[in-house]
């Protein structure tokens, strides 16, 4: 098991490799500062990666999973509150611009950037 903590130490990810009979897979959870999990992820490979560091990849999509999905909330929230199904593309505009200022969101996309610059 690999530990990696980024943003100050503020969240961690656990990671683990495992052998199975079709090559290998990496996994990753992530942890906020108070030990509660936040997400995880994992993926196959058959023969090698091509990751700058090792579990680059499911460290990076798990941020981009954790992202889409609060951008799937947020934007069916919206929705909700307006009582409409479908969003205009300026509308839809102003709530993902609404979206991105949000602590959260800056807080992970900041965790992307991190894990890019280990490379």
């Amino acid at each position: 098991m690999e530990i990696r903590k980024v943003l100050n130490g503020k969240y961690q990810f656990e990671n683990n490799a495992k052998s199975n009979r079709s090559g290998f897979v990496h996994e990753t959870t992530l942890f906020n500062e108070n030990g509660y999990e936040v997400a995880k992820n994992k993926a196959q490979y058959y023969n090698r990666t091509w990751e700058y560091y090792t579990y680059q990849t499911v460290m990076k999509n798990c941020i981009s999973n954790i992202i889409e999905e609060k951008k799937k909330i947020f934007i069916d929230k919206c929705k909700n509150e307006k009582g409409i199904k479908r969003l205009i593309k300026t509308e839809k505009e102003k709530i993902l611009e609404h979206f991105e200022q949000l602590k959260e969101i800056k807080e992970y996309r900041t965790i992307y950037k991190e894990l890019d610059s280990w490379a």
